[in-house]
Formats: C-alpha cells, structure tokens, sequence
C-alpha cells in the first residue's frame, strides 16, 4: 500500500504485455480481418489497471525495432526466438493508438530495451521520492525492486513484489538477480549463464558471496558439486552473462512529470479507434447515451398520431416499431407504436400502459385502422428492424398486404454476415456512434413488461429506436448497391421474411401424449443404463459430472485417460474420448448411450410439450434469417435442425409433430443438393454425367474409383465414396478421411487422389476458389451472397486452412441455401396464388415440411417439386423426394 498523499508513478512493460496477450488470447479479427488479439487484451489490461490503480503518473515502455546494446555485446542474445509473428506487428501502431487515446505516453530508446527505459526512470523516481510500480511479468525487472520501488505481476496473480517477497521466492535480494541470471542462465532471452549451476547452486553461493565476482574471486573455495572449477571455466560468460542480465538504469531520459501525469482519455480519438477495432463493448463507454438534436413527442391524440402518418406518407417512407409485453410475438401484445419519418424526428403513440397517472392516446384498434393503410401504401418505404417480428403481431390482428422496404437486420446480415449479432444496439453503436437506451434501464423492475414503463420514458425509448433504424436503412440501401446485394436482397431475403413470418404463425401440431409416454419409456432406459453404470463403477456416483465421471473411469477403475480439457485443465470425458475407450470397456459405450437418451429426453421429448402455446394448441419455432454466415436458417425454441434423423430415437420424436385434423404433413427434400451444385460449379463432365443419367451417384464414384462395375458395388464402397463426395466438399483431408474409414493417412491420401484423378475439374475448382478467394478477400454464391474470408490473410497456418475450407464450402453450402430460399419464396406466392390451404410449417436443412388439407396433397406435391426443381437453373437436374403421412416421420420420402 503507498502511503497517503505519496505519488505513484506506474511505470508498463508494453512490450512484454503486448506478447503475452498475443499468444493468451486466441485468433481475433474485425470483420475486414484486422487482427486485434493482442491489441484487445493490452488494452484491457490498460484500461484495468488505471480504473484499479489510479496512478497519479503512467508511462508504456516499447521495444525499439532493430538490436540492442544487448546483441551487440553477444549475438547469440535471444537468437533462438522465433521471429516476430506478422500478424502481432500489425497490431504494434494500432496499440500505440490505445495508449494515445488514453492519453499515456510512450517512450522507447533505440538501442535500449523497455526494461531499460523502466529501470532509468525508476532510479530517477525513487531518488525525487516518487513511490514507484513496475507492471510487468518479467523476472528481469525485479532486481529494480527496493525502498519505494516494487513491481506488479497481474497474471502471476496480481502478487506485488517488494523486496521480501523477491527473496522469498529466488532466495537472493533484488541487486543479486542479474547475478542469479548470470549463473543459472536464462533460457527465455539465451542468456548462456554458467554450465552445470541452476537456480539451487546460484542462491547457494550467492548467500555465500553476495556476487559473482567474488564467488569468482574464491572460486577455489567452492567445492560443493564442483562449482568453483565450473566458475573459473566459465568466468568470462559468467561476466558477460551478468552484463546482459542487468538492466540500464542512466539512460539519458528526463523524468518529466508533467507529461507523464495521468489524465483523462481522449474520447473523440477512443471513440473512432474503438469503432474501427470493433471493440463494441468498450466503445460503449466512451459513447454518450441517446442521440443529440432528437426531436421526439409523444402522440397523445389520435389526431396526433394521424398527422405523424400524413408526414410519412408525405415523405414517403415511415420507420415503425411496436411495443409489446412479450418477446414471442405470437404471445405479444401492443402497447405501443414508435414512428419516424425523417432522422432526428419521431413520435410515440402509447395504447396500453398501466403505470398510475398515464394517458393512453387512442384504443389498439382505432390505432391499427389508421397504420394499416400506411403500411399498405406502395408509396410510403416502410422501414424496420427485425420487422418479421412487427409482421407477426400485426398478422395476428388482421393486418396482412405490408410489404417492407427495408429491414436493418438482414441488410446488416447479407453485408457482414459473420458479424456476432445485428442487433439494433450494436448496430447504432458500430455505424452511428449512438449508444442506445438499454431496455433493462427504462423498465421499473427486473421483470416487469413495457406496459408499465411510464409514457415520457417510452416515448424516448421507443421513438429512438425508430429513428435509429431509419439512419441506418440510409447507410445500408447504398451499401447494398455497393456491393451488388440488392438483388439477393430484394428478390431473395425480404420476401422470405414474409415466409417466415406465416410460418412462425402457424406453428406446428405436437403430440404431448405420444411424449409423455416416450419420456416414460426412456426414463425406463436411463435407469437401466445408469445400474449397469453404478456396478460397473463400484457405487453410485453423479453420471452427469465430468469430474466424477473421470474419477470413476480413471481414476477407480485405471481405463486410459484421452488428455485434458483446455478450459480447466480437467481430464476430458466428451465424446471422443469415450467413442475410443467402447471397444474395449463397455462402461464407455453405457456412458455414451446415457447421455444421448438423457440428452433427447431433456431437450425435446420433456420440453416440447412445455413450448406448446397455450391459446393455439400449437408449437411456434422462431427461424432464424440472420445467423449462419453460409446463408442457411436456423430454428431457435425449439432447435429444430438438431432433432437427430440418423438415430431411431430422433426419428421417433420426429413422430411427435402431427397435422391438423383433417390435414396431413408433406416433406420435401433435395436430393444430393451440394453434390450437384459442386457439378454445376465445376463443370466436371464426369461428375454432370453422373447426374444427368439420373443414376446413383455414390455408386458411380464408387465404380470409378474402385474399378468394379457399377452393379458389383458393395454396400462399404459405396459408402466410402460417400464419405469421400461429401468430404471434398468440406474440405476434408486426408488425416480425417483416414480415421472415417479407420485407415492410414497415407491410405486415405492415396483416396483423395484418385478421387481427383477422376473429377479433375473438380480439383481444379477448389484451387482456383481459393486462389481467387485470397486475391478478393471473399467467396460468392451463385446468387452472389458474399462470405468474407480475413482467415486467409492469417500468419497462422492452421487458420489460413480453416478459411481454405470455408472458401470452398461456402459457394457450394451457401449456393444450397439461396436456393431453398428461393424456392420457399417462390412456393408461398404460388400456393397463394392457387388459393390452396396448404402452408409451409417447418425448413430444416434441405427439407421442408408443409401442413395440406387431405384434399389437396396431389396438387400440392407437384406444386412443391416444381417450385423447388426450378428454384435455380443449373447443369444438372435438381431433384425432390416427397412423402407424406400422419406424421413428421411417417412424411419422410
């Protein structure tokens, strides 16, 4: 603790930070791939350090580039370390930028390193009083360490070096450690030190001689392990040793404290290089709240609310949001209605707020006859963000005919499509330096509903968000442009938000009696399993946790362990680990069945039921449009896409969704999809030839590859050719390839080449991808869906072959899912047009589910296959299974 009134000088060893955090943090980038692993943690170490510490005065010390003094006097001064990884150099200006927008100076000498920069001005420090903290991790550092003068080691567990705690640990006082060094040798920066004296024999005879020159100088009285003969053999290195060991401490620096006074950061300068770094949460800090010049009213008439309508039918384009009660818009109901019409104006009309003293303008349906109108109106853009929500609450209120213009989500989802998140706040935060109202400041309490916020604070809230998502759809519409993904967007992604909104309406039938008695049944099974478990362990003991599970496998019962997690440092018990040990000790395979059944009774067979809505009878899954980067949807609550269809168990629960009466359920399917678009791409003739002859296409490969008539093709054949059609795709390897088919990675190579030897042009698509794609920055789809690759312009290998594997995948996968897009987009305006009361329910994978009245399933199925066949021209036929049934599983073609 210093002392009151005393002032501290903190003084950083940037540069030794900047490397930890490089190599602490994982594989980081922007979304225009910067790296930023390194700067990120620096600068949270930074900014924790002056929150936690409130230095009176701070300084960053940096390496000079180029050599020291150090290496001069012996070029063998840390030549065994790797050179500088490219992909931390880059990072090197832009952590210079943290510390000047944090206003901490910098200093580095050439010639010199930072711990000499440090060591000078903590001499210069302690002699005018200054109580003076080293932060750094650096053992060299702590020979610094003396009256007023200690060193902090954050990550060693925020221990404060005085000079006790020095001697404690290396058994010698701060002066003696360039003498320590020099003995013992440091492997870290090749210091040789002194052959045959480690960390035991330099304390010994530095308690004996305070330094290595006098242990030198009676070397001859050091017996003990041979010691002496080895110092005088060694006097000469052991001298230089200790020069390169000790830090400089008169370097021709001034302490200048006025510069070095700590100060507060310059918001304008964090506020663009965290935008630009991406840093949204610390950009928030630095970002005042609301936007400036707002002008937003509340609508408290019903004449208020039809002026605001004639101004957005004036300016042709209105930005709308509802308040509701609920965040499942088929369980939502309005509270409001947020507009803007033009940026820096909005208004609120409240409609249900409960809070004591509020005035509600105009009741809900009055309101809604007056907004429909505008929304119908093919003059007036209508504008949102996450608008399939807004669709949905107002469909169920009887609005229909909206056809939004412009939805922020998914115009940030198609131009940054591996952004973590399109949320509205993160939106404002990243393109408009606005940090938003968070909804958990405005609400009363933890959970209560927006009904219950008071108006004056809503009418700000709300009309915010309007008003934000208007400024943004004026940033994104030329982005689009821009980029050439308007089309995409308008032809494919837009409407398809009407799809998903009918889709999440309709929900789907469950059949909770039919997964009452499963959950009884599979109970039945987990108990079994779980006794054969406890006999086989010897005793009872919690199957569900890991570190009992590893206890008992390796511990009790000696199986071999399959390494450690790299979180906790734990032995690992996940799946991989326990598929190697089944063959050999049942109690692994008992495991894995357990967790596979506790996991479906948990996820689904218990939980589905508990989804149901309880006014409709009915599931409502949300479908996701803006999360998988590759262009596919997604289902949330529940996680549809996840229900296993390998398994009889998954095809069992798949038996739990059922039609309406009178109805029945219709799945259709692509037929080897990717395959034939890898065919289309290509242009392999042998590959197209495969297809057009409207065969089997494993078999074909396995044919050729395995030189047999297409008819003697044994069952395992043609499954390895399956394997290896579909790996190719995913870019898989022949290390992979080789423990798929339990073979060596030689045997698997052999594989893969022949394979090419076959659909050369197939070989030759996937280099020219990834070629073009390292000179573009990004792959397309045939639709022209962009995928951004930063993972190629890595340093690292193993993460330049991850963005390899997705420059090849993502034409063919994202290709796969604008054409089931496409095609939904296409079904629903036919089926509408047909005037059929058939609708589309669930889309999972390759496969869509529809809900047919039974007097329609003829007419409907050809409907289907010919909208999905026709979705997207290629040089291959596009084929579609159908099937349909009482159920999800019976429908299966």
């Amino acid at each position: 603790m210093s002392k009151p009134g005393k002032s501290r000088l903190y003084l950083i060893d940037a540069s030794g930070h900047i490397f930890r955090a490089f190599y602490a943090i994982h594989e980081l980038s922007t979304s225009k791939g910067l790296k930023t692993n390194a700067t990120l943690g620096f600068t949270n170490m930074i900014r924790k350090l002056l929150r936690e510490q409130t230095p009176d005065f701070v300084v960053a010390a940096f390496d000079p580039p180029g050599p020291t003094v150090r290496h001069k006097a012996f070029p063998g001064y840390k030549a065994s370390r790797d050179e500088t990884p490219q992909d931390l150099l880059e990072q090197i200006p832009y952590i210079r930028r943290v510390c000047s927008a944090l206003r901490i100076p910098i200093l580095e000498v050439p010639g010199y390193e930072a711990d000499d920069v440090i060591g000078t001005l903590a001499r210069k420090a302690q002699a005018k009083g200054i109580e003076v903290v080293i932060v750094s991790e650096d053992k060299d550092l702590l020979q610094l360490v003396d009256k007023g003068i200690t060193m902090f080691a954050e990550r060693q567990g925020r221990v404060t070096y005085d000079r006790a705690r020095v001697e404690d640990k290396y058994g010698v006082p701060p002066e003696s450690i360039p003498d320590f060094l020099a003995l013992m040798g440091d492997s870290v920066d090749d210091i040789p030190g002194v052959k045959g004296i480690g960390a035991k024999g330099a304390e010994m005879i530095l308690r004996e001689y305070g330094t290595i020159e006098k242990a030198i100088e009676h070397a001859s009285e050091i017996t003990k392990m041979g010691y002496g003969e080895k110092l005088n053999a060694d006097a000469k290195m052991a001298h230089l040793s200790k020069e390169l060991a000790t830090v400089y401490t008169d370097l021709p620096l001034e302490l200048d404290l006025d510069a070095f006074r700590a100060q507060d950061p310059d918001r304008q300068l964090a506020r663009e290089l965290f935008a630009e770094l991406e840093f949204r949460s610390i950009l928030e800090e630095f970002t005042e709240s609301g936007i400036k010049d707002a002008d937003y009213e509340t609508l408290e008439s019903a004449d208020a609310f039809v002026a605001a309508l004639d101004a957005a039918r004036a300016a042709g384009q209105l930005s709308v949001d509802l308040e509701t009660t609920h965040q499942h818009p088929v369980q939502a109901e309005i509270v409001g209605i947020a507009l803007s019409w033009k940026a820096g104006h909005g208004g609120y009309l409240p409609i249900a707020h409960t809070t004591l003293g509020t005035g509600n303008s105009m009741p809900l349906k009055e309101a809604l006859d007056e907004l429909a109108p505008v929304l119908a109106d093919a003059s007036v853009k209508v504008i949102g963000q996450n608008l399939k929500y807004d669709l949905i609450v107002l469909k169920r209120h009887g609005i229909s005919g909206i056809a939004p213009w412009f939805d922020t989500m998914i115009a940030s989802y198609l131009l940054h499509p591996t952004r973590t998140g399109h949320g509205l706040d993160g939106l404002a935060l990243d393109y408009l330096g606005v940090k938003m109202t968070p909804f958990k400041e405005i609400i009363p309490a933890k959970n209560a509903t927006f009904d219950e916020v008071p108006v004056e604070v809503a009418t700000t809230y709300a009309a915010e968000d309007t008003d934000t998502t208007l400024r943004l759809s004026e940033l994104f519409a030329p982005e689009l442009e821009a980029t050439k993904l308007s089309a995409l967007y308008r032809e494919v992604e837009l409407p398809l938000m009407q799809v998903l909104a009918d889709m999440e309406l309709a929900g789907v039938r469950i059949d909770s009696n039919y997964l009452a008695k499963m959950g009884v049944e599979l109970q039945k099974q987990l108990d079994g399993i779980s006794a054969a478990i406890y006999e086989a362990a010897g005793g009872k003991f919690n199957i569900n946790s890991p570190k009992q599970l590893a206890e008992v496998l390796f511990d009790q019962l000696g199986l071999p362990s399959g390494g450690r997690t790299a979180k906790t440092g734990s032995r690992s018990t996940k799946a991989q680990v326990l598929e190697k040990l089944a063959a050999d000790y049942p109690i692994a395979n008992q495991v894995i069945e357990y967790r596979e059944l506790a996991k479906l009774k948990g996820t689904y067979v218990d939980s589905l039921p508990a989804l149901v809505n309880p006014e409709t009878g009915r599931l409502h899954a949300s479908f996701n449009q803006t999360v998988a980067a590759t262009g596919r949807l997604s289902s949330s609550n529940p996680n549809l896409q996840n229900i296993p269809i390998r398994s009889e168990l998954g095809r069992q629960i798949r038996k739990a969704f059922i039609p309406a009466d009178g109805c029945v359920l219709l799945t259709a399917d692509y037929s080897q999809i990717e395959l034939r678009i890898m065919a289309h791409l290509s242009g392999d003739e042998h590959l197209k030839a495969a297809f057009q002859k409207g065969g089997d296409v494993h078999r074909e490969t396995a044919s050729k590859i395995f030189r047999v008539p297409p008819e003697d093709v044994s069952s395992k054949q043609r499954d390895r050719a399956k394997v290896i059609n579909f790996g190719i795709i995913y870019g898989m390897g022949p290390r992979r390839l080789g423990r798929e088919f339990g073979i060596s990675t030689k045997e698997a190579s052999a594989f893969i080449d022949n394979y090419f030897d076959i659909y050369a042009e197939v070989r030759n698509f996937l280099g020219k991808t990834i070629e073009q794609a390292k000179v573009d920055g990004y792959v397309t789809t045939l639709l022209g869906r962009i995928r951004y690759l930063p993972e190629l312009q890595s340093h690292q290998r193993s993460v330049q072959s991850f963005g390899e594997r997705i420059a090849v995948n993502t034409p063919v996968q994202g290709t796969a899912a604008d054409m089931i897009k496409r095609a939904m987009v296409n079904l629903h305006q036919r089926l509408s047009d047909e005037g059929s009361g058939a609708a589309m329910i669930i889309q999972v994978h390759d496969e869509l589910v529809l809900e047919i009245p039974e007097d329609e399933v003829e007419m409907v199925a050809t409907i289907v296959c010919e909208e999905m066949e026709n979705a997207i021209e290629l040089d291959v036929p596009l084929v579609v299974e159908v099937g349909w049934g009482g159920n999800w599983m019976e429908a299966k073609p």
